[in-house]
């Protein structure tokens, strides 16, 4: 396998290695979308927000955050306590909890 850089420190760069790196970028981001989507399609199914009570938005919201400033850091302890978030992928539930906690902090503004 041929060296990166030349002998005076530049990158070598080709038209096919760009190509190819650029292919295999955008396969991931689609894999990557389809999924975040799928996880989104899940959480709609399983979690109906919108029929609940502000109180009980505003209770999971708490026990997120108490989950996440670490006094209780285990995700299944919050799925024992808010059992709707069983059933989602614990990683999106952690990685994507902007997505739903904004859904949730809107549903409250609403009137819940």
């Amino acid at each position: 396998m041929s060296a990166i850089k030349s002998c005076n420190g530049q990158i070598k760069l080709s038209t096919r290695k760009i190509i190819v790196m650029s292919l295999i970028v955008a396969f991931f981001s689609v894999v990557a979308n389809l999924w975040e989507w799928k996880q989104r399609r899940v959480f709609h199914k399983n979690v109906k927000y919108k029929t609940y009570s502000k109180e009980k938005l505003q209770k999971i919201l708490d026990d997120f955050e108490y989950m996440i400033s670490c006094k209780d850091p285990y995700i299944e302890n919050f799925c024992k306590k808010n059992p709707e978030f069983k059933n989602l992928h614990h990683l999106w539930t952690l990685n994507s909890h902007t997505y739903w906690t904004n859904k949730f902090k809107k549903a409250i503004e609403r009137g819940g």
